[in-house]
């Protein structure tokens, strides 16, 4: 039990760019009736905490960057029965931030840590995995019929994504920002790799496809690539949209669809995972599949909470790949 009432964090008092991600001592948060106190010990980075950073998201300064992370449950609310003090656990969404020392998370957000799973491993599945898990069950159920196109595979989500499109049969198409990343694609399982700085990837796509086009892309870039990724669907295809890497899609033309009839969809994690028991089955099938050695995630890099600005820069300039952590 910590005894100080001040934690380092990394707080936005202004919208800007990386040099307002700013190390500060603030007072540890505490937990209401139905939230935890965690002691982080690992905290997840994602390109919405740019977003965030940057005010696209608004929100009411000042705060604490971070929605993910790992650690140990500090102290616990009096409604919660969950979990305990000295439970492991991970979770994503924070009511305070992630990029701390402590972080208060609404309880049913936790799931326990099994022995044998690390933090790394388990905040590298927990978010991206989760959201791979829904896009290939729930959004576009995979065949071993279907062939399908993922951007950025070498990425947080991407590679995890190569790994269970590939569990559930389909054949995979991906693209990639240069040959370092297309040969980390292929070594997740990737069938066809696109580096999108020297090829038209719609182009590549329908190429690979005999003219055809693939039945389903998972676009999480957004602004650069959403036409390519109409131009490279097939009839009757479906193009998902579950990020903005390059920045925020705009609107999309309908008629762009009308010619091979091509659905489109923009999803995020939330209404695939209302409740406790839905992450639970989650996490398990996940974490399952990374026991026989079918989804093995990938950690980039794991640097000091004081690393968080050119880490985040990093990310920004697309010069990172996998699972991006912080350690207080």
């Amino acid at each position: 039990m910590t005894t100080s009432k001040f934690m380092k964090a990394i707080e936005i008092s202004k919208f800007g760019g990386p040099e307002v991600c700013k190390v500060m001592d603030v007072p540890i948060p505490r937990c209401g009736k139905s939230e935890v106190l965690v002691k982080m010990s690992h905290t997840g980075i994602n390109y919405l905490d740019i977003y965030k950073r940057e005010g696209i998201w608004g929100g009411e300064l000042p705060f604490i960057l971070g929605t993910e992370g790992a650690g140990t449950v500090e102290s616990i609310g009096t409604d919660v029965t969950s979990v305990a003090a000295g439970d492991n656990v991970v979770f994503r969404g924070s009511v305070t931030g992630t990029y701390a020392e402590y972080a208060v998370v609404p309880a049913w957000l936790t799931y326990p840590l099994p022995d044998d799973i690390s933090p790394e491993v388990a905040v590298a599945l927990h978010l991206q995995g989760m959201t791979a898990h829904y896009l290939v069950h729930d959004v576009f159920p995979m065949k071993d019929t279907h062939t399908c196109l993922i951007h950025a595979g070498a990425g947080g989500v991407g590679h995890l994504l190569i790994q269970l499109a590939k569990e559930k049969g389909g054949h995979v198409l991906t693209t990639t920002g240069n040959q370092e990343k297309a040969e980390i694609a292929k070594s997740f399982g990737a069938d066809e790799v696109i580096i999108s700085q020297e090829y038209d990837f719609s182009e590549a796509a329908l190429a690979l496809t005999d003219g055809q086009g693939v039945d389903v892309v998972f676009d999480a870039v957004g602004q650069a690539t959403i036409d390519g990724s109409i131009a490279s669907t097939k009839f009757l295809g479906i193009v998902v949209l579950f990020g903005d890497a390059s920045g925020i899609t705009p609107p999309v033309e309908t008629r762009k669809l009308a010619a091979k009839c091509i659905k489109l969809t923009r999803v995020g994690l939330m209404p695939f995972v209302p409740d406790q028991a839905t992450i639970k089955r989650r996490c398990e099938d996940l974490l399952q599949l990374n026991r026989d050695g079918k989804l093995n995630p990938m950690i980039g890099s794991v640097r000091p909470l004081t690393e968080a600005s050119k880490t985040l820069k990093e990310l920004s300039e697309r010069d990172t790949h996998g699972k991006l952590l912080l350690t207080p």
